[in-house]
């Protein structure tokens, strides 16, 4: 029942760790990779735009507002209007730059190819799975891992002690085997000399011809402990 429940939680364990598990939001963060790989050309399409028109290219909307700032500050002094006006464009350039960048960025890491988008599918069938068997969620996944590892160390223990059980049960047996031998000896000796009294008084009292002889019988084989059970202490 041991080896049983050893071999269940092997192939558990063995089937979570082989998966390798990255992080709890792993499956999360595939399947929200995934949604983005089936609009991939219009992602493209849109982050190129952006990175172009907001950053990349010669008339690109932050290359409009830097003309604009360059404008405003010649005039900045008449009034306060444009002063403010200046400082908005000149947020407005930051953020507009900083959009166009991260788009570029975006663009030049993206990998939507079909052999990735493959091995994301594949890798989300199999978490799934592991959901569904240890789950319901990957955290859930985890736990089981933890749990079932510090079982399976609790019942190799278990099996050591066995072991250590066995060893000292057959050593008790093979002392015990050796001191039934012993036993059997000093009976044997013990019978023939009473044999010789009893047969000595039998023939005082004018029974000459009389014997007297004490039989012994063998106990079976003890080839392991069990077989204990199946021997008298007097056939020892």
């Amino acid at each position: 029942q041991l080896q049983r429940e050893k071999d269940l939680l092997e192939h558990r364990v063995r089937e979570i760790e082989t998966a390798a598990i990255k992080s709890e939001d792993e499956l999360d963060q595939l399947l929200e990779k995934n949604a983005l790989g089936a609009h991939y050309q219009q992602i493209c399409e849109t982050a190129g735009e952006i990175a172009a028109k907001l950053y990349e290219s010669q008339g690109s909307m932050a290359g409009v507002v830097e003309k604009m700032i360059s404008r405003l500050e010649r005039i900045e002094g008449v009034s306060q209007d444009f002063t403010r006006w200046g400082q908005m464009l000149r947020e407005a350039k930051v953020l507009l730059s900083e959009v166009g960048r991260e788009a570029a960025d975006y663009l030049s890491d993206i990998d939507y190819s079909p052999a990735e988008m493959e091995r994301i599918g594949d890798r989300i069938a199999l978490l799934r799975s592991l959901c569904r068997k240890y789950g319901p969620s990957l955290s859930d996944c985890v736990e089981t891992l933890e749990k079932e590892t510090e079982r399976l160390g609790l019942l190799d223990s278990v099996d050591v002690k066995i072991e250590d059980a066995e060893k000292a049960a057959l050593s008790a047996l093979s002392r015990m085997v050796a001191a039934g031998k012993k036993l059997s000896g000093e009976r044997s000796k013990a019978a023939r000399k009473l044999s010789k009294t009893v047969e000595k008084q039998l023939s005082e009292l004018g029974m000459a011809e009389a014997s007297f002889r004490i039989d012994f019988h063998k106990a079976p084989p003890l080839a392991k402990p069990e077989d204990i059970a199946h021997v008298s202490p007097c056939l020892l």
